[in-house]
């Protein structure tokens, strides 16, 4: 969650292609997914990767 909220494209892919459910399934306390998080940190290649990456989106 923490490499989405601060744009760590690379850490990301690792972790993303290591888990077992959808991506958007992870939530914060505060009920806000890895896609939230990913727009937060302003870069495009990271909310790009996570968009790719949510099952619901595709």
């Amino acid at each position: 969650m923490l490499a989405a909220l601060y744009g760590h494209d690379t850490t990301l892919e690792i972790i993303m292609r290591r888990i077992t459910r959808p991506v958007e399934s992870f939530r914060t306390t505060n009920g806000r997914n890895i896609l939230h998080l990913a727009v937060q940190s302003g870069d495009l290649s990271t909310v790009q990767l996570v968009a790719g990456a949510c099952v619901t989106l595709s």
